[in-house]
């Protein structure tokens, strides 16, 4: 039976994800260090950014979403450390969080 509160979206955001940063942290020969670069680490910075940006439409949702990001170590020190070229992935996350937010918010 289909949980009617489950936001199926969401589920794809997350195995995307968790597919793309399989196949980056395979990329590396053994003893090498991973790259970050190229097409395999661009595809888990893409699903990423993709993921922080979805809005939840639910407190499931939400719940689902919080806690996947403190369960993945990559997913939360990019938020906490605020890592990318705009420095709003802080913002682009709990705003994702609120279903009702303007894209175009205020930042003050």
């Amino acid at each position: 039976m289909n949980d009617p509160a489950q936001d199926f979206e969401l589920e794809r955001l997350i195995s995307t994800y968790i597919e793309a940063r399989a196949t980056w942290l395979n990329s590396a020969a053994a003893g090498d260090d991973l790259v970050s670069q190229g097409e395999s680490f661009e595809a888990v910075e893409s699903a990423a950014l993709v993921f922080l940006h979805h809005p939840c439409l639910t407190f499931a949702a939400m719940r689902r979403k919080v806690s996947f990001l403190l369960d993945t170590d990559d997913l939360y020190t990019m938020v906490r450390e605020d890592e990318d070229e705009t420095g709003e992935i802080l913002r682009i996350f709990l705003s994702s969080l609120i279903a009702h937010h303007s894209t175009s918010a205020s930042h003050h």
